[in-house]
Parts: C-alpha cells; structure tokens; sequence
C-alpha cells in the first residue's frame, strides 16, 4: 500500500482513491458524500471491455483512502434473506413452547405391576365323596331348593341315616333348662343307630331314673337333683356322639341356592374323589380380583384406585382388558415363594365384560397380570425426575 501511496500523483480536488477488488488504486472524482461511487474503470491489458461499475466505500484510512467492494459482492450482502431464514427462529421457538406445554398437559399414569386372580365369590357348591365311601341315600332332586346347613345325602355307614336324623331332630328340640324333662320313648319305633346305639341307651336308663325320683315326696331331694344332673350329662355326651357321626356321614349345604345337578353314576374327579352333586348359589355371580403387589410402593395404595387387568387365558389384543377398582386399601401379608407379598382385592364393576366389549367365560384358573394405577404424573415432571 505504502508503494502505490508513492506512484500514484497527489489527488485533487472532489476526488477519492479507492481500491479496486483486485487491488488496484485508483483515483475518481466524487461529487457526493454518499458512500456508493458509480464510475468506469480504466482499460488494462486483461481487460478491455468497460462498464459502469457501482462500488461501496467500506473504510477510510484517511480523507482520501476508503475500500470497496464491487457490485456482485455488496448483492449478496444486501440482499433480503429468504422467510425461512428471517422467520426460523420464531417458528423453531414456537415448536419448543408447544412442546413444553403438551408435556405440561399430558399427565402419565403410574403404575404398580401385580399378579391376579379372577374368582367367582359366590361359586357353585361342588360335593365330593371319597372312592372309598358309599352313599346310603341322597334326600335332594334336581332343582330342589336347599339352605345353609341342608343335609344333602348320607354315607353309608352301620346306623341307618333316617333313624339318627329323627334321633336328632328330637334332642334338638328338648328343652334341657327345665327340671320337667320329657323324652317320648314310647312314641319312638325302633331305631337303628349303629354306634350311637351305647350313649343312647346310656341316656334313656338315667331318663328313667329321673322319672321314677319325680315320684318321690320331696321333689328337692338328693337322688332326684343327682338324677337330674346325671340325664343332662348323658345328654350331651349323646350329643356330641350325634355332632360327630353327622360329620363323618352326613353331606350338607354350604350355601342358600338350588340342586343343580346329581349325579347319576359317580363321576370321577381326580384320584381320591367323585364328584356327587352341585348346589347353584341363589345370588348371582360376583367376581372379584385377587391381586399380589409387592412390598415396594404398597403404602401408595388406596381405596377406589383402577385396576387394569390382563388375562392370561384371553389374550389382551384379541379380548381386550378387564378394569377393577380398589374397594378397600386392607392388604394381607402372605408369602409367594420365597418373597413377601402383600394380597388385596378389587371389585370388577363390569364383572367379566371386557375393555373390547366382549363377555368373558368364566373358567376355574383366571390368572394374569395387573396395573394398579396409583397416582398420575405430568410428563414434564417424569423427564425431570429421569434426570434428576
């Protein structure tokens, strides 16, 4: 710069030197103070065609000295951009705002993973007998109605069935708090008992010996209130002769419902056993769900939390999935293997209509797995909880 500040004349006035893209000096005359020069370049052995050539005076070492660029240069400077460019980060700012906000808004469910059983609380009643025993009579129909407590059938046994149930029904009746005691052995017939038959003779000969001290003058003597005592003791040793003979042969109902079906022949129900009759509750099906949970996260459970359920005898995506609700927080503690496990039940509002609007068939063995959900995050607040 220093030499062509030296070879090039001093300037005169109205005039600028200016340097060219290609680094040429050149002095031009300049009317206006504006920054912008049009002028024509001189002709050089490389170039001999001339044209206006528009340059922009960018800097000034000097009053005189100024650089510029040329016309295709200062285009591309000043040219508008594009709205993509002018409007980007707007748009890329907008994005993140929404982002932010769907996440804000979307709430995320948390779960608690358990296993499950779907049962029937009300089920039928299956009476079974042993393959080693016999059936001396069955006092029930099909679709006769029984109650709670209803002897269904008797096993065969020494004493016949119908005498110990007349027996019974007799001493159930008795009235053992009055010293007027009255047994009607006279109206009995001859009854078979089998083993029952010592404590029942035992009980009649103190009966008698009590009668005959009623006859004697001073009804508050010694041998009658020793008589009386001995008649309720041989009472209830009869009794608890009676109570422990019905358990070994009498089949009795657990449940208020109807016969639902005998058996004509004994139907073989595994190894040990044959299935006699059934008893159909009166009350309709209720199911319920029996859940397992872990210890962890158990003390988030509640009651009326949902329950989402998934069989695995009725794949998820053909049936869809069973809801439930926490009916109460009360878990049991209990033991799964080697682990501890905590045991709550749900209701099942729907019962066994699906998610997919289709009515399960209720089988033995529902199992399957369980979501408790016990609480709802946002989604803004999981991904800060990852990080954290």
């Amino acid at each position: 710069m220093s030499n062509q500040k030296k070879n090039t004349p001093p300037l005169q006035d109205g005039q600028r030197r200016i340097q060219l893209a290609d680094g040429r000096v050149m002095q031009v005359p300049v009317k206006s103070k504006e920054n912008t020069i049009t002028f024509v370049p001189p002709k050089t052995k490389t170039s001999v065609a001339t044209k206006e050539v528009k340059v922009q005076l960018l800097h000034a070492d000097g009053p005189s000295d100024f650089r510029l660029r040329e016309e295709n240069v200062q285009e591309i400077l000043t040219a508008v951009p594009h709205w993509m460019i002018r409007w980007g980060n707007l748009l890329f700012g907008t994005l993140i705002a929404l982002l932010l906000l769907l996440a804000w808004m979307v709430k995320y469910p948390e779960m608690l993973r358990t296993t499950a059983q779907v049962f029937n609380k009300f089920p039928e009643q299956q009476v079974f007998i042993d393959k080693d025993k016999s059936v001396q009579t069955i006092l029930v129909s099909t679709g006769d109605p029984v109650f709670k407590g209803s002897v269904l059938a008797i096993l065969e046994s020494e004493a016949q069935g119908s005498d110990v149930l007349l027996l019974q029904s007799i001493l159930d009746t008795l009235p053992t708090n009055s010293k007027d005691l009255v047994f009607p052995f006279h109206q009995l017939p001859p009854l078979y008992l089998g083993a029952l038959q010592a404590p029942f003779a035992q009980f009649e000969n103190s009966y008698l010996t009590y009668t005959h001290h009623q006859d004697e003058k001073q009804s508050h003597s010694l041998p009658r209130q020793a008589s009386f005592q001995k008649v309720l003791q041989d009472y209830q040793q009869l009794k608890d002769a009676l109570a422990s003979w019905s358990d070994q042969h009498l089949l009795r109902s657990q449940i208020n419902g109807h016969v639902g079906a005998v058996a004509q022949g004994q139907m073989e129900q595994g190894e040990n056993q044959n299935l006699l009759l059934t008893i159909v509750p009166e009350n309709p099906p209720q199911y319920v769900a029996q859940l397992e949970l872990p210890l962890l996260n158990s003390g988030k459970i509640q009651a009326g939390q949902k329950v989402l359920l998934k069989l695995d005898n009725y794949p998820e995506m053909e049936f869809g999935i069973l809801e439930g609700v926490l009916a109460t927080d009360h878990k049991t503690l209990s033991t799964s293997g080697n682990t501890k496990v905590y045991r709550i039940e749900a209701d099942l509002p729907n019962q066994l209509l699906t998610s997919y609007d289709k009515e399960l068939a209720y089988q033995e063995h529902l199992t399957g797995s369980g979501e408790i959900i016990i609480g709802e995050a946002r989604l803004l607040e999981r991904f800060f909880s990852i990080i954290k």
